[in-house]
């Protein structure tokens, strides 16, 4: 077969235009950073990377899961540690009012009103709260866990079962639970998932209750608490409980 010089110069066009498509491709890869822009041009290296970027973003999300998590259960921990201060400041208070030299003039005005301000202080930490959420209310983030209110009877008519030391009716505070029961679960890698918060209802609404029992008891200058409720004495014993008996405590 005989070479023509058009077939020598069509040639040299053909290779001319695969090394320009070869040069483009090149500074392509320089521009973008990528070995291939599409699969069909390397199809093994492209699942290979599709499964890479799937595992990196996988990855990612539980690094964030982790980081959000950590932030939940530190927050929740300064609480309980704020909570169990206030118990060993509780207990004090409740020493100084088994003193038999108080008169009752001094535990009402003096004790009672540290103790309100004790209360008020773990319903606060109580309502503890991570951007926004609220770490105690379980599943119900958006809504606040406790608040504190006045007693109301049941019958309007019904006459309020608390005098304080000089015989006057008082009406006592009331904590109620806002939140659920729900624990919210929160998986931080393969078949590894943890519990994210604490029941505000298993963990702090008991240690209130027990605040402001004693709280009406300095209010009636009554060391010895009426049933169903402890001796002021024993109301140390839940007052000192540490966070890890609050969380384990059932109700």
């Amino acid at each position: 077969m005989r070479i023509t010089n058009l077939m020598m110069m069509n040639n040299a066009i053909q290779n001319m235009a695969d090394g320009q498509e070869k040069i483009s491709k090149l500074r392509e890869r320089v521009a973008t950073q990528k070995q291939f822009q599409t699969a069909s041009e390397d199809p093994v290296h492209a699942s290979a990377s599709l499964s890479l970027r799937s595992n990196l973003r996988t990855l990612e999300a539980y690094a964030d899961t982790a980081a959000s998590t950590n932030n939940w259960m530190n927050t929740t921990d300064y609480a309980l540690n704020q909570l169990e201060e206030i118990g060993v400041q509780a207990s004090n208070i409740i020493l100084r009012g088994l003193n038999d030299s108080l008169s009752g003039s001094e535990r009402y005005t003096a004790l009672r009103t540290e103790m309100l301000g004790l209360i008020d202080k773990a319903v606060e930490l109580g309502n503890s709260s991570v951007n926004g959420q609220f770490i105690f209310s379980g599943y119900q983030i958006d809504q606040k866990p406790f608040d504190l209110t006045d007693y109301v009877p049941a019958d309007p008519v019904e006459r309020l079962p608390y005098t304080d030391y000089q015989g006057n009716t008082f009406i006592p505070k009331v904590i109620n639970y806002r939140g659920d029961t729900g624990i919210m679960q929160r998986t931080l890698g393969p078949d590894q998932t943890v519990p994210m918060n604490v029941r505000g209802d298993q963990a702090i609404q008991k240690f209130i209750e027990d605040l402001i029992v004693a709280s009406n008891a300095l209010a009636q200058n009554n060391i010895h608490l009426p049933p169903p409720c402890l001796h002021m004495s024993q109301l140390l014993l839940h007052l000192l409980s540490p966070p890890s008996c609050l969380l384990c405590r059932k109700h």
